[in-house]
């Protein structure tokens, strides 16, 4: 997964893809570490794809990490990137750098 890099309150367009049928919906979420700071709308794999728009991204400029929650239809979770086996802190995720806008504090 590739970084994302957007200014203050500008909107996120991602399409998720997973390889299996059966994925019923799936949601962005951004997080500083301690706590969700964007958590996108749910939205509906047309089959094989999700498509995501994320509109509430008028959050503090810089760099947040970020995931995709999945939501199958026997009602099980899985996370992207996989964070799963993350218990020694040594996981990459990639990054939503929010970038502020010019001549604004």
């Amino acid at each position: 997964m590739q970084d994302i890099t957007i200014g203050q309150g500008e909107t996120i367009r991602q399409s998720i893809t997973v390889e299996e049928t059966g994925a019923v919906s799936a949601q962005f979420i951004a997080t500083n570490g301690t706590a969700n700071v964007i958590t996108g709308p749910v939205q509906a794999f047309s089959g094989l794809t999700a498509s995501l728009t994320i509109l509430n991204t008028a959050i503090t400029p810089g760099s947040y990490n970020y995931y995709y929650k999945i939501i199958w239809s026997d009602g099980s979770k899985d996370y992207i990137p996989n964070f799963s086996n993350c218990d020694d802190g040594d996981c990459e995720f990639p990054q939503l750098i929010i970038c502020g806008v010019p001549g604004v504090s």
